[in-house]
């Protein structure tokens, strides 16, 4: 039984038609409401793909309303490219995806300031064949982090794609690593005092220099007055004529808030000032010794500073990028002659830790980020990659193994480098406090170029012009305190509908707000709030209005529980939430329940059909009683069903590891020739030589022919096309047609004929056992193991929370070493990165497709 009728299917393409008629003829005479064309004028069709591709739900059957936001956003297109014809055929203007109006960031460059052509001009490519796989996952290199940490748990690389129309590229496609390690560099820093004593009667200044190894020197120059109002605005900061502690702090809170708000235009020269009683802490945001702050200047009566601390240079970058990636050794690599990648970039940005995911811009050339420094707080990094020499002395020939991560350069000031690190401090402008981050990565809505974060504070912060123009916090309500003193996750925006973000907190509570920073409806909670509560970030799926969480614990048994929760702009609806009863999510704080994922078959069926076998699935990968589990749920009516309809604890039983966010991947497009087609009543047979479609999946036949006894050209017309595979063995599969009919085997001309598909779905996450594990979606039973295990890449991390990081997958071709899963190892490991214990960057192929 096809998805929807063909009436249906024509109705939509004319309304989608229509719609992207209207954007099309708009953008030609008053411009694209989202800037420039995704497209470039030359054809080619860039990606970023990050950790939020797997929390952005895009399903067959969404309104027409969604058409022009849809195109706002690349989720949709990893999503259609991921999942092949059928999402593809359902979301498409003549059967070319809708993809044409997503905003790239200006550019000097004369390729980019074409005008873009129609879309129906330049059609995307057929999807590339994407990997079976038949054999082991093999690991092809393994680069070290350095030895302090890798990426941290929950937390995922990102991966560019130059043009996904082209072959992969060896030079422009690029993976990006974030390391939770402090650099080891220092800013220059010095400390002011307000006498607690004495005051100032005004009209007093202070200035600050600051002077980079090249370029201007930047000065800013400050005021005292006495008016609270004025101290509040532009250059000025308040004063109080008489001394008192209370007197002396508010000054010197005004004075880092005069600081902070006064920051440098350009990347370089950037203060951040953090007060703390009485006293304010000046301090230069690119570390290092390659920027020099000089002695405060300053005649405020009570106001006195101390000697200046130059700038340390460290030895561990905290933020990495590799290109050559399809290298290695067997099979060939597409990249030739590479046994190892090659650092890009190795930065030292900043001087502490970046703990949670990046993302990348639309055109690949700038990536967010958050760094967890150790004074000035959380500092967020638009980085733009420079095209110089972006890393220390190391070895990087890609012969053998690199070494630049513990030989980074400072972004645009040491080392010929040619980068820009733009970088906005978060917590200490607005709350007057250093916090962190440990769960919350940046989510981008391209359309609007706006950044959303939280941190472990409760805070969710805005930042606009992130990509496309000059960061700058967003204000208005923002930073809104969504849970006071409790960590956040991910928030997670709904980008095609309401445009609303949803994020969880520590206590395993739920929230929706407007982009505007205004919370829609009543919280709801989903857990009894220990262990960490809501690690994750949400599952957002638009087309449905249906929002997922997990949580750690729930309930009064102490279980992890799934929760879906209708949602409309002004809020929740009413939860339904699946409670596991193996007594699992509470044996420990160090192994979070991650996200929940969808099966393919969720992509491309939906959730509203009357039956679980009418829909797709969603599957949580987690830590159990002594095992690794994994589990899967069906829908009716759109509803989560709150029995699983599959659990197994066939993975791993040996002891209670974490499991990794786990990462689903749709499998290769195969052509099969028929060598029998018999049918019986409405149930057709094909055999072919071999068969790797699974049930429920959708196959295209093609060019059979009408012959003798029952193959008459009625019975003919209705198995030609897309038809939904029932039964199945190794060599024949089973579909119902529409017209009834007894074929017996050698009556139908099959001379020509194909059947048409994509062979499976998989779902890739790591553990503690130490393992990589792929499996076969959807699940056909709760016994089933593992489809492949691979233990070799995370040598060594036995007992860790989780053995891996998030795992990015990156092409579907065929192009020797260019179809791998990339992470980071949880552990240090001797040998497998090189000799020292180090963290490593992990590739591995996905074989079987060689």
């Amino acid at each position: 039984m096809k998805r929807h009728s063909d009436i249906a299917t024509r109705r939509f393409r004319l309304v989608a038609m229509a719609i992207f008629g209207i954007v099309w003829i708009s953008s030609i005479f008053i411009g694209s409401a989202f800037g420039q064309d995704f497209k470039r004028p030359d054809g080619s069709v860039p990606l970023p793909m990050d950790w939020s591709d797997r929390h952005v739900i895009y399903t067959v059957g969404f309104p027409g309303e969604q058409v022009e936001k849809m195109q706002g956003d690349p989720r949709y297109f990893a999503a259609m490219r991921l999942h092949g014809k059928e999402l593809a055929d359902e979301n498409a203007v003549n059967g070319y995806p809708i993809l044409s109006r997503i905003p790239l960031p200006e550019s000097s460059d004369s390729a980019w300031e074409s005008p873009p052509e129609p879309p129906w001009e330049l059609p995307l490519r057929p999807k590339r064949r994407a990997p079976s796989l038949l054999g082991e996952l093999k690991e092809d290199w393994s680069v070290s982090l350095g030895p302090t940490a890798g990426v941290a748990a929950g937390q995922s690389p990102a991966k560019y794609s130059f043009d996904v129309n082209a072959a992969p590229s060896c030079t422009s496609d690029y993976v990006v690593f974030p390391i939770n390690a402090a650099t080891g560099y220092n800013r220059a820093n010095v400390l002011g005092t307000f006498a607690t004593g004495s005051g100032d009667p005004g009209g007093h200044t202070v200035m600050f220099m600051v002077t980079p190894a090249s370029g201007p020197v930047f000065t800013l120059t400050l005021t005292s007055t006495t008016s609270a109002a004025t101290g509040a605005t532009g250059l000025f900061f308040q004063v109080f004529t008489s001394g008192s502690t209370a007197n002396a702090t508010t000054s010197a809170s005004s004075l880092a808030a005069a600081i902070n708000r006064n920051l440098s235009a350009t990347a370089v020269d950037r203060l951040v000032a953090i007060p703390s009683t009485n006293t304010v802490s000046v301090r230069a945001l690119t570390p290092g010794t390659s920027v020099t702050l000089s002695p405060p200047n300053e005649n405020v009566a009570n106001l006195s500073f101390g000697s200046v601390a130059a700038g340390v240079n460290g030895t561990q970058a905290n933020i990495v990028g590799f290109n050559n990636l399809y290298s290695g050794t067997t099979p060939a690599p597409f990249c030739t002659g590479m046994t190892f990648p090659t650092f890009t970039f190795s930065y030292a940005s900043g001087t502490g830790a970046v703990p949670t995911s990046p993302v990348i811009s639309l055109d690949g050339t700038k990536i967010a980020y958050v760094e967890n420094a150790q004074v000035s707080g959380l500092v967020l990094h638009v980085l733009t990659i420079g095209s110089g020499t972006e890393f220390g002395s190391c070895s990087n020939t890609g012969a053998v193994l690199p070494t630049c991560a513990t030989a980074p350069v400072v972004p645009g000031s040491t080392h010929n480098s040619t980068a820009t690190d733009f970088m906005v401090p978060l917590s200490v402008p607005t709350l007057g406090t250093a916090v962190t981050d440990t769960r919350s990565s940046p989510f981008v809505n391209y359309s609007t170029d706006t950044l959303y974060v939280g941190d472990d504070s409760g805070h969710l912060y805005a930042v606009t012009g992130v990509f496309q123009g000059t960061p700058t916090l967003a204000g208005g309500n923002f930073p809104v305190t969504v849970s006071s003193g409790n960590f956040l996750n991910s928030p997670v925006v709904d980008v095609s509908g309401t445009g609303n973000i949803f994020l969880g907190d520590s206590l395993s509570n739920t929230y929706e707000y407007s982009s505007a920073g205004v919370r829609q409806g009543s919280a709801i909670s989903i857990g009894n709030g220990t262990n960490g509560g809501i690690w994750d970030g949400a599952l957002v799926d638009s087309t449905n209005q249906k929002v997922y969480y997990t949580t750690n614990c729930s309930g009064t048994g102490g279980e992890s529980a799934l929760a879906q929760i209708p949602f409309t702009a002004s809020g929740f609806g009413t939860v339904i939430t699946s409670i596991d009863n193996n007594g699992e999510g509470c044996s420990g704080a160090d192994s979070p329940q991650y996200a929940a994922t969808p099966d393919n078959q969720y992509y491309t069926k939906g959730i509203s059909g009357s039956s679980t076998a009418s829909n797709g699935h969603i599957l949580v990968s987690y830590q159990g009683t002594s095992s690794v589990r994994l589990a899967q749920w069906g829908f009716v009516t759109g509803a989560l069903q709150t029995g699983r309809l599959f659990d197994t604890n066939s993975i791993y039983t040996a002891a209670s590891v974490g499991s990794s966010p786990s990462t689903e991947f749709y499998g290769k497009g195969v052509a099969y020739t028929p060598t029998a087609l018999t049918q019986t009543g409405t149930t057709v047979t094909v055999t072919t030589a071999t068969n790797l479609f699974v049930t429920g999946q959708v196959v295209t036949i093609t060019g059979v022919v009408a012959g003798t006894g029952g193959c008459m050209a009625a019975a003919v017309a209705a198995i030609n096309g897309e038809q939904t595979v029932t039964v199945l063995s190794a060599t024949q599969f089973t579909f119902t047609s529409a017209v009834s009919a007894n074929i017996s085997s050698g009556s139908c001309g099959l001379t020509g004929s194909s059947a048409t598909g994509s062979t499976q779905d998989y779902l890739f996450f790591g553990s503690g056992q130490p393992a990589v594990y792929t499996f076969t979606l959807p699940m056909t039973s709760s016994s089933q193991t593992p489809s492949v295990t691979n233990t070799t890449s995370v040598t060594g991390v036995t007992g860790s929370a989780s053995a891996t990081s998030g795992i990015i997958v990156d092409n579907d071709s065929n192009a020797g070493q260019a179809s791998s899963l990339y992470f980071g190892t949880q552990a240090t490991s001797t040998g497998q990165c090189g000799s020292t214990a180090a963290f490593c960057a992990v590739k591995l192929t996905q074989t079987g497709l060689q």
